[in-house]
């Protein structure tokens, strides 16, 4: 059981993986786009002095 368990883990981490690299190829320059804003969102949050 303990080993199908683990198979199971693995399989999943391995689809959802794989999921994500195919969203990233597809959509790449719009998540590009998205993490720049949240990485410009963070860094003014985090700096407030900045605003």
């Amino acid at each position: 059981m303990r080993r199908r368990s683990m198979m199971g883990r693995v399989v999943i981490i391995g689809m959802t993986m794989t999921m994500f690299v195919m969203v990233m190829w597809r959509g790449s320059l719009v998540y590009t786009a998205t993490f720049i804003k949240y990485i410009i969102i963070v860094e003014y949050v985090q700096f407030p002095l900045f605003w």
